[in-house]
């Protein structure tokens, strides 16, 4: 008899292997492939665990229209008249815009709890509909507290770069691209890993930050809005990061 190898050690041997895809484990890769892949995961997965994201997204939806119609009181004329509120906010008296332009910034920042919250939660889901597991709702009100970090880092670096000289912004927006996913997915090194992956596939990495960042300006005119398009962003840079990775997507 032939002594069995030992079990698999670290944040791989969570993860069932699935079948792989044709291209999924190719070294060189295939921008087409890749993408075509990722995107598939991304609309497969929202589509067949819908439920598991309503809750929250009612929720966390519900929150951000109260904070549009808030800024559009405050005059906000694009969210007023994305929100039809031209009537409405002619007939607001004039103390109450005077009273809401200073908590324009506490609103940006509730908005910005409640996005760091969903996006962590959304990756949350994302790495379990990877395991093929069916979870609770409630469950993805909130991500791991490591997957928020990462992203509160990666916008901050991205930020800096952007101060300092647009160039450098616009690389670490690009080499920062899969570090919260590499996060979600118990990689240790998270920014690295997810910096190595971007650079290992970079034309990959650029066409889909132009991807994600063309989804996610939709999210600049309401928040609502981004309330939506958050889960399929996620899923799709979860995706692809596994791909890049070597490891086939579920099918």
């Amino acid at each position: 008899m032939t002594a069995q190898p030992p079990p698999r050690q670290g944040p791989d041997a969570q993860f069932p292997q699935h079948p792989q895809t044709p291209g999924g484990s190719s070294t060189r890769g295939d921008l087409g492939a890749d993408l075509g892949a990722a995107l598939t995961f991304m609309g497969t997965g929202v589509v067949r665990n819908w439920r598991s994201l309503v809750l929250p997204a009612v929720i966390y939806g519900a929150i951000a229209l109260a904070l549009d119609i808030l800024s559009a009181l405050a005059g906000d004329d694009d969210s007023t008249g994305l929100l039809g509120l031209q009537g409405v906010a002619d007939v607001v008296p004039d103390w109450i815009p005077i009273a809401l332009a200073p908590a324009q910034l506490l609103l940006a920042v509730a908005y910005l709890v409640i996005q760091l919250l969903w996006t962590a939660g959304t990756l949350r889901f994302g790495v379990d509909v990877l395991r093929g597991d069916r979870q609770e709702p409630t469950r993805y009100f909130a991500g791991d507290g490591r997957v928020i970090l990462t992203i509160i880092i990666c916008g901050v670096l991205t930020a800096v770069g952007f101060v300092l000289c647009v160039i450098p912004g616009l690389v670490a927006m690009v080499l920062l691209l899969f570090a919260p996913a590499a996060t979600a997915r118990g990689t240790e090194v998270a920014i690295g890993d997810g910096s190595r992956a971007a650079s290992r596939r970079l034309g990959t990495a650029v066409i889909a930050c132009v991807l994600v960042l063309i989804a996610s300006s939709l999210g600049t005119w309401l928040n609502v809005l981004d309330i939506v398009i958050t889960p399929f962003t996620s899923l799709f840079l979860l995706g692809l990061f596994e791909r890049i990775e070597g490891r086939a997507l579920p099918r």
